[in-house]
């Protein structure tokens, strides 16, 4: 199989370095630089292999596969790739956060089968080209389907492991939630996933939860009552100083991925009629440590 992974960051990394290592797939990234070597260090033990490298798609051969790592911010700016590569019979894999996958890959799917994932690979970067592989009890839950298999058959040989999941809509939105309240929050505040345990903090993620929780159960998603707790419950079990994605790309100034997370729960709780203050405020905030929306200030004379 020809296998393009668009976006070669750490989730990007462990998956194309287990495809490469296997041996079995041609693998190539598009990226803009050439990426280092790939390593990944795991309970499995050490993962290395090293893939081709495009960063025109003019140049790109046409892909059966598409892993899309990006963050959901940068889905847009991956069009041309998709121009490229795609082909009939190509399917993406989308490696990115929220439950909207499928709405954020139409414009540019012309046609391709979009399997939609919940990624449960945590990773951590070490280095250049270098990650530490995490994972609970597996890395990937999928809609159950041919393609799911076909997926899964992908990795034969390799570390990684992928469940097709009967209740993937309710696994989907109970991640979100998790992504929901730690994200935003820590980068809001600039600080680890700690600074949610303090009182007025986890009153403040418990009202955010529920009103996330009662969109997810309009759209479908098997969502208890205490849905919100137990969220919070399992972040207890981190170090105080365990980072997000978010707080990480806000320490470096990098764009924040807020739309596909706060966004995406608010534009389908309007659809719904669902109230979120609380949602509504937080976005608000996100988008003032985002500067989006200011104005340059007068001039003093």
């Amino acid at each position: 199989m020809n296998i393009a992974v668009v976006g070669l960051g750490n989730i990007g990394t462990v998956y194309a370095a287990h495809l490469a290592a296997g041996g079995r797939h041609r693998v190539y990234a598009c990226v803009r630089r050439r990426p280092e070597p790939l390593i990944v260090d795991g309970a499995f033990g050490r993962v290395t292999g090293e893939v081709e490298w495009f960063n025109s798609p003019s140049h790109a051969p046409l892909a059966d596969w598409i892993f899309l790592a990006t963050k959901s911010q940068d889905t847009a700016s991956a069009a041309n790739w998709f121009a490229r590569l795609l082909k009939p019979g190509t399917r993406i894999v989308v490696l990115q956060n929220g439950v909207d996958a499928e709405a954020r890959l139409e414009p540019f799917r012309a046609g391709a089968t979009v399997i939609p994932t919940v990624v449960y690979t945590n990773s951590k970067r070490l280095g250049p080209g270098h990650v530490r592989h995490m994972r609970p009890e597996y890395d990937l839950a999928v809609p159950p389907s041919r393609d799911a298999e076909e997926l899964i058959s992908l990795f034969t040989g390799t570390a990684i492991r992928i469940e097709q999941e009967p209740e993937f809509l309710t696994a989907a939105w109970r991640k979100f939630l998790i992504n929901l309240a730690a994200n935003p929050l820590t980068a809001i505040v600039g600080r680890g996933i700690g600074a949610l345990r303090g009182e007025d903090m986890e009153q403040l993620a418990l009202q955010l939860l529920e009103e996330a929780a009662a969109v997810g159960r309009a759209q479908g998603a098997k969502l208890g009552p205490g849905v919100a707790r137990e969220v919070l419950e399992w972040m207890a079990a981190f170090p105080a100083d365990t980072g997000t994605s978010m707080l990480e790309d806000r320490l470096a100034g990098k764009p924040l991925e807020y739309d596909a997370l706060t966004g995406a729960v608010l534009r389908l709780g309007s659809r719904h009629g669902i109230a979120m203050p609380v949602n509504r405020m937080v976005m608000a905030l996100l988008r003032g440590i985002s500067g989006v929306g200011e104005r340059k200030a007068p001039e003093v004379v």
